[in-house]
This record gives C-alpha cells, sequence and structure tokens, in this order.
C-alpha cells in the first residue's frame, strides 16, 4: 500500500470515526428520535468503504462526500 492510500484510508477512517461520534450524540441528547436511522447510516458507511476497497479512487471518495453532505443536512 502506498503512502498516499494509507493517508486517504487513515483520513476517512478518521472522519467515519468523527460523524459516528457525532451521530451517538444527537441520539444521546435525543436529536434523533429512532435507533434505525443508525443502523442506515452505519449501513450507508460499510457501502461506501467496501466501494473504497473494491474501486479506491475517485469513485469512493465522490460516495463519501455525497454520504458526508447527506449527513449534514445540506
Amino acid at each position: 500500500m502506498s503512502t498516499e492510500k494509507g493517508a486517504a484510508l487513515f483520513f476517512r477512517g478518521c472522519v467515519s470515526i468523527a460523524w459516528i461520534g457525532r451521530f451517538l450524540a444527537g441520539v444521546w441528547s435525543g436529536r434523533y428520535d429512532t435507533p434505525a436511522l443508525f443502523l442506515v447510516l452505519v449501513f450507508l458507511g460499510w457501502i461506501s468503504f467496501s466501494l473504497f476497497l473494491f474501486f479506491g479512487g475517485s469513485f469512493a471518495a465522490f460516495v463519501s462526500l455525497f454520504l458526508l453532505l447527506l449527513l449534514s443536512g445540506v
């Protein structure tokens, strides 16, 4: 694995952990009513990570960006 791919994977992992933590904080505070939404987000994250491993590159980055925008409500 090249240094660039390793750094990209590390960065995406940190971003994913941050978004999951933000979502869990929202569930804890009552911002999100249903745990089913959490399961949907985990499933979407798993798909995005799988695409990254399979295609590895710009397509997975596009999907990850789309999911982050979707989660942020933009």
